[in-house]
C-alpha cells in the first residue's frame, strides 16, 4: 500500500470527506485513468514555506482540495471523492509549488490531481495557451482535465494533461498505444484486443515522468497476453535517452552478450513515449535496503566496463542545479552552504546516473537468475563516481550513524571484485556534494525537520572531505 501524508504530515492518515470512508488498498490493474504516484513516502511539513516568508507558495491542504474539487473540477453530476490523500510536494522558493493528490471514491476508483502554485503572473500566461482539455476528457471521466484559476494563481490538472509530458495522454487511449505497438514491430497488424488491454500506473512525478505496465490483451495467440513497460519524459529528455539506450544495446550485441538491462522496444519521438520490455523480478529492494551492496558493486563494474561509443550524448548529471534558493530559506543554512565542487571526470564510461537500492533487482531467464538494473532515465556517458557516490550518499543519508568507510566498503568490495577501480579522493567529493544535494531535497519536497537534516548534510558533507 502507498500511504501518504496528511495536512499535517502524519503518515496513513488521508482526508476523509464528509460523504464517507472508503478502504485504501494498493494500485490494482485498472484502465489507466486513476494513476498513484508510485514514488517514495515522506512525513511532512505544510508550514515550511509559511515560516520562510513565502506564504503565497503554502501547498493547498487537502480541505481546500476538497473546496477546489467541489467548486471547479469535478464534471458536472459527479461525486466527490471519499478519500483525498496528498502524496508529493516540489517546492522551488521564490517560484512555485507543485503537490500531487490523490483521490479515492466509494467505488474503489482512483483519480491523481495535480496543483501548481505559482508566484508572479506565469498562470494568467498559461490561461492564454490553447485548450485542449475536451479532448482529454475522455482520459477524466470525473474530473476536468485541466483547471486554471488565474485569481488564485493556481493551475490544476489531471496526468493526462501534463503539459510536459503529453505522452500521457496517447499512452492512456488504448488505440494509438496498439497502433505503435505496431508500428514498433512488437506485435502483428490486429492482435491486440484493444477492450481487453489495460494499463497498471507504477509511478507518475508531475511533470518529470510516468511509467506504467501495459497488459496487452491477444487474439487468437499462444501468448494470450504480453506485458510491456511504458515510460514517458519530456521530449528532449526521451530523444537523448532513448539513443543512449540503443547505442548502449549495440554494444551488448556486438559483443554478443545478453544485455542486464531492459531492451527498448519502441519509441515515439513526437510524445515522449518509450516502451521497453517487462521483466517479472524475482526479488527487488527497497529503497533504504543497503543489504545487497556487493552485488550493487559488480553490476555498477560490469556497467562501466561497456564499450562506450563516442557520439552517444552524455548523462544528465543535474551537476548545473543552484542549491542557493533552497538553503537560503534559512540564514544559518545560507551561511553554511558554499557550493558544489567543480569535478572534472578522471575517466568516462556508460554510468547509470541515477543509482539507489531499489534500482537494482534479480530476475531469471532461461532458467538461471542474475542481476539486472532498471530506471534508465539517465543513462549515458559519463564519471563512474557518480553511480558509486549515489549509493554511498543514500546509505550515510539513511543511517546518520555511518562512517565513510562503513557505507562505502560494502559496495566498492563488489565494485572491485567486477573489475571496477576508483579515486578515492574524487570519490569522497562526489560523495559530499551528493550529500549536500540531498539536504537541498529534504527542502525541495517539504520534509518534516528539513532544516535541521539540511544542516546536518552540509556538515556530514564538509566533514568527508
Amino acid at each position: 500500500m502507498l500511504h501518504g501524508r496528511g495536512t499535517q504530515g502524519r503518515p496513513g492518515k488521508p482526508f476523509r470527506t464528509a460523504r464517507g470512508v472508503a478502504a485504501l488498498s494498493r494500485s490494482r490493474a485498472i484502465d489507466g485513468r486513476g494513476i498513484v504516484t508510485g514514488l517514495r513516502n515522506w512525513v511532512r511539513d505544510s508550514e515550511l514555506p509559511a515560516r520562510s516568508g513565502q506564504a503565497e507558495l503554502s501547498p493547498p491542504a487537502v480541505e481546500e482540495v476538497a473546496d477546489l474539487l467541489t467548486a471547479h473540477v469535478l464534471v458536472p453530476d459527479a461525486a466527490p471523492p471519499t478519500e483525498i490523500t496528498w502524496d508529493y510536494a516540489r517546492w522551488k522558493p521564490g517560484i512555485s509549488i507543485t503537490c500531487t493528490y490523490r483521490l479515492r471514491w466509494s467505488d474503489g476508483h482512483e483519480e491523481t490531481l495535480v496543483s501548481k502554485r505559482y508566484t508572479g503572473d506565469k498562470v494568467r500566461h498559461l490561461a492564454e495557451r490553447k485548450d485542449n482539455s475536451a479532448e482529454l476528457q475522455s482520459l477524466s471521466p470525473r474530473l476536468h482535465p485541466r483547471v486554471i484559476l488565474p485569481d488564485q494563481s493556481l493551475s490544476l490538472w489531471c496526468p493526462a494533461a501534463d503539459r510536459e509530458l503529453p505522452g500521457v495522454a496517447f499512452l492512456l487511449n488504448v488505440k494509438r498505444f496498439a497502433s505503435l505497438v505496431k508500428k514498433s514491430g512488437i506485435t502483428e497488424p490486429g492482435l491486440i484486443r484493444r477492450r481487453k488491454s489495460e494499463y497498471e500506473p507504477l509511478r507518475y512525478k508531475a511533470e518529470r515522468r510516468a511509467v506504467f505496465r501495459a497488459r496487452l490483451k491477444l487474439r487468437d495467440t499462444a501468448r494470450t497476453r504480453i506485458n510491456l513497460a511504458a515510460r514517458v519524459l519530456p521530449l528532449e529528455e526521451a530523444l537523448r535517452i532513448s539513443t543512449a539506450r540503443r547505442d548502449l544495446e549495440a554494444v551488448f550485441d556486438a559483443a554478443g552478450e545478453t544485455p542486464f538491462v531492459p531492451r527498448l522496444l519502441g519509441f515515439h519521438e513526437r510524445y515522449g513515449i518509450l516502451i521497453e520490455e517487462w521483466w517479472d523480478v524475482k526479488k527487488g529492494y527497497e529503497s533504504g535496503d543497503f543489504s545487497h551492496a556487493r552485488a550493487a558493486g559488480v553490476a555498477l563494474a560490469n556497467l562501466h566496463a561497456l564499450a562506450l561509443p563516442g557520439e552517444t550524448g552524455e548523462a544528465s548529471s543535474g551537476s548545473g542545479q543552484d542549491l542557493r534558493p533552497l538553503f537560503s530559506i534559512d540564514t544559518a543554512l545560507r551561511d553554511r552552504y558554499r557550493g558544489l565542487h567543480d569535478l572534472k571526470p578522471r575517466s568516462k564510461t556508460w554510468i547509470h546516473g541515477d543509482f539507489h537500492p531499489d534500482q537494482l533487482v534479480l530476475i531469471e531467464r532461461q532458467g538461471r537468475h542474475s542481476t539486472a538494473l532498471l530506471d534508465l532515465d539517465r543513462l549515458g556517458p559519463g564519471d563512474p563516481t557518480t553511480d558509486v557516490a549515489n549509493w554511498i550518499a543514500d546509505h550515510l543519508f539513511e543511517d546518520e550513524e555511518l562512517s565513510f568507510e562503513e557505507a562505502a566498503s560494502p559496495l566498492l568490495e563488489g565494485y572491485t571484485e567486477g573489475g571496477g577501480t576508483i579515486v578515492d579522493d574524487h570519490l569522497k567529493r562526489r560523495v559530499a556534494d551528493d550529500l549536500i544535494r540531498r539536504g537541498a531535497a529534504t527542502i525541495r519536497r517539504l520534509e518534516k525537520g528539513a532544516v535541521g537534516r539540511a544542516a546536518r548534510c552540509l556538515e556530514r558533507a564538509q566533514a568527508i572531505i
